[in-house]
């Protein structure tokens, strides 16, 4: 039988093998398609693409400006680089599609161009064609005032020239960098001071997955959208946005677009729901826990196991094609036994069935449990503390580079870069001995809930009674630290940030504690640090301030209230907030609107509103005039809408509940009134599905907090029979509860609701 195989693929071997010319490439749906020989160009020294098609197969450089002219489609193969320094003229009526192959590694460079032309795009004045990016790298700066992809530059006369056209990014790797008034993506901007000039518009912009960096100019300019001027700007334009892969990452140094979220995101080192209004400078990926699964034999990314999967490998054994999962039995040559592994998948009925292939090391090693990272990982009587550092996905990524009481990473780390400089390097301004749960900590800055940067006490317990061992996993070199208990870090070297560069990345590494040095002066430049290197791991006293170190955040919850909801089996784990769901009463969050998990009360809102206040009454609500009749109708339901406290803080598919939903949890459930660490609440339980405990909030009036017997949630719907009123659900210990009707301007909680 294993002959006859062989025999099988040694001569599809041979029969593909006159094909060599034939070239794969991955569609707009990331699946592997391919181009027979005759129906391509290969790039050799082109100043034109045409209608039709076009293959890089060695890396080269392009004198003077490339043009496209009709349909063009060019595929960059793995491992080759197409440099274009002055760009690629793409202007409206044309258009440019770039296909990578399975490994994303090849590349097209464009620019910085001359001045006024786009890296792809339009020239000075011309408005821009269609690029799609399906995969590949693509890496695009524009000229003086243009865009990096979109519109050339407007100049002296009136009118709208430079406007972006329209881009779409399926997938690979985009990074595009404005020049001056020029967006990342989008608009060229203007560079003349006739008032009558205006800048480019931004523009049809659709990012259905991908890794996408745009960056706007140095004056100012969007990082989507239009273009700008020194008081001037062009129309926004429109913005998509999804994504189609876990690791799919979009970064925009600034926004300005009709934007439609088309799939969930959060904001990256956060839980936090993205919002359309909330997406300048911070970067967005989609959330941690969404599946992503390979299944093993599926060589070319089709979702399935079969013939199909025989004839990639043997194309990239061939030297045909290249594919990142074609080592399918692990033995880090791809030849005839990967050819064999995926027929014995076939005829084991594997097909599109086989369990997804574990390619988390950290999973692998038992440090972790899954890959939705990040952990809280159970350090014995050293405390919990995070599997992975800030700003990073997983353990073995160094993550960001922090400032000591900074929140945000930057280019340069000096005396002078730093925010607390106190004019010298010898001075700093004192912000406070231990920062630890305060704004100046990074942890709790971007992760909040009970996340915190550790303290000089916390830090050293670890290292006093944990094993340390200096190893390296997937060439990452760091300290695993193992607690009596079981439990596993790994912190790895990460070196750390000076001025414009890193410091014995690889080899050592410098972890920000929360604790200053106070020892000498308030005002000493150094900070506590845990440094790791081949010798171990100590405290280290003289970490300067101004540097920028890795963080690995602490769980330090008060009265471990997460740990309760998952023991009384509220939720799976203690990141939220959970969606909960609770069969036919629909989807809901394991808590309310403004707190980290189901015990806290959180946030109290007036109906309508979006932030709390210190004081709810007519005069301070601002959907009215200082009384009851004057009172603004903001809609009869304002679920969804900009009203929507729940919408607005979450984003996404989250909203106010209304009246059928809170109805359709009291017909489906059973609900009991229980007391859980002395906090009272309402749990419905819906047989079979999950269970929901909405904690007694009472509610604001003016400065007051009244009525703590009772539960008091707003609905997203205003009272029928009177405008000065909104619907809520009420519950006591003694009532289930019902739908009432209460004055707009208190203060009430809000738990929210997964849109019907």
């Amino acid at each position: 039988m294993l002959k006859r195989i062989l025999l099988m693929s040694v001569t599809l071997m041979a029969t593909l093998c006159t094909f060599a010319q034939d070239v794969t490439y991955l569609d707009a749906n990331g699946k592997s398609q391919t181009l027979s020989s005759g129906r391509y160009e290969t790039i050799s020294s082109q100043k034109e693409f045409t209608n039709g098609w076009y293959v890089l197969d060695n890396s080269l450089e392009l004198s003077g400006r490339v043009t496209v002219s009709g349909t063009a489609h060019l595929i960059l193969k793995d491992g080759c680089t197409l440099t274009i320094p002055l760009g690629i003229q793409l202007k409206e009526d044309n258009s440019l599609t770039i296909y990578g192959q399975g490994k994303g590694t090849g590349k097209l460079t464009t620019g910085p161009c001359n001045e006024y032309q786009a890296g792809i795009g339009g020239n000075n004045h011309e408005r821009a064609g269609t690029l799609v990016v399906n995969g590949g790298n693509v890496e695009a700066r524009g000229g003086y005032s243009a865009a990096g992809i979109g519109g050339g530059a407007q100049g002296h006369w009136a009118g709208n020239y430079g406007n972006g056209g329209t881009v779409v990014i399926n997938g690979g790797t985009v990074y595009a960098k404005g020049n001056h008034y020029g967006a990342g993506i989008g608009g060229g901007g203007c560079h003349s001071y006739n008032v009558t000039a205006i800048p480019g518009e931004g523009g049809s912009v659709t990012i259905n997955g991908g890794n996408v960096t745009a960056i706007g100019g140095d004056m100012g300019g969007y990082g989507i959208g239009p273009g700008r001027s020194s008081g001037n700007e062009g129309e926004p334009g429109t913005l998509s946005l999804a994504w189609r892969d876990k690791t799919d990452r979009i970064y925009m140094s600034s926004v300005k677009a009709t934007i439609t979220l088309n799939s969930e995101f959060v904001y990256e080192d956060t839980k936090e729901m993205v919002t359309a209004d909330n997406l300048n400078g911070r970067t967005i990926i989609p959330p941690v826990s969404l599946p992503n699964p390979k299944v093993k034999g599926d060589v070319n990314g089709d979702g399935n196991v079969d013939i199909s999967d025989v004839v990639a490998v043997i194309n990239q054994i061939a030297g045909i094609a290249s594919f990142e999962d074609a080592d399918v039995n692990g033995d880090t040559d791809v030849d005839i036994s990967d050819i064999v592994a995926i027929i014995n998948i076939i005829a084991n009925g594997g097909s599109g069935n086989n369990p997804p292939v574990n390619e988390d090391p950290a999973v692998k090693n038992g440090w972790c449990p899954d890959t939705n990272h990040p952990h809280i990982i159970d350090m014995g009587t050293a405390g919990k503390w995070s599997c992975c550092n800030v700003g990073a996905s997983n353990p073995l990524e160094y993550g960001g580079y922090y400032a000591w009481g900074e929140t945000e990473e930057k280019d340069y780390y000096s005396w002078g870069a730093y925010l607390y400089c106190g004019g010298s390097s010898e001075t700093v301004i004192n912000i406070g001995k231990d920062i630890s749960g305060t704004d100046y900590d990074v942890a709790h800055y971007r992760w909040r809930g009970n996340w915190c940067m550790p303290n000089h006490e916390k830090a050293s317990m670890l290292l006093s009674v944990c094993l340390s061992e200096w190893i390296s996993v997937n060439g990452v070199y760091g300290q695993k630290l193992t607690a009596s208990n079981g439990g596993t870090i790994f912190l790895p070297a990460a070196g750390f940030q000076r001025d414009d560069a890193n410091i014995s990345s690889g080899t050592d590494g410098y972890y920000c504690l929360s604790t200053a040095n106070q020892n000498y002066s308030p005002n000493s430049p150094n900070a506590y640090s845990i440094h790791i290197d081949i010798n171990g791991a100590f405290i280290y006293d003289a970490f300067k301030r101004n540097l920028g170190g890795s963080v690995r955040p602490v769980f330090v919850g008060k009265d471990d209230m997460e740990d309760l909801a998952v023991a009384s089996g509220w939720c799976p784990d203690s990141n939220h907030p959970h969606i909960i769901d609770m069969g036919p009463a629909g989807k809901w969050s394991c808590c309310n609107v403004g707190a980290s998990n189901p015990l806290e009360i959180g946030g109290y809102y007036a109906w309508g509103e979006t932030e709390e206040k210190d004081y709810y009454d007519l005069n301070t609500y601002s959907h009215c005039d200082g009384s009851n009749e004057t009172m603004r109708n903001i809609g009869n339901d304002i679920a969804g809408t900009d009203y929507d406290v729940a919408h607005v803080k979450w984003g996404g598919q989250w909203q106010m509940p209304n009246q059928n939903q809170i109805q359709a949890l009291l017909d489906n459930c059973k609900c009991s009134f229980v007391t859980v660490n002395g906090v009272k609440g309402q749990e419905f339980s819906s047989p079979g599905k999950g269970i929901l405990f909405l904690p007694v909030a009472g509610e604001r009036f003016k400065d007051l907090s009244i009525l703590q017997l009772i539960g008091h949630y707003w609905l997203s719907t205003m009272c029928e029979f009177s405008k000065e009123k909104a619907n809520e659900f009420y519950f006591t210990d003694l009532n289930n509860g019902n739908v009432s009707d209460q004055g707009r301007q208190y203060g009430l909680s809000v738990r929210p609701v997964i849109k019907e």
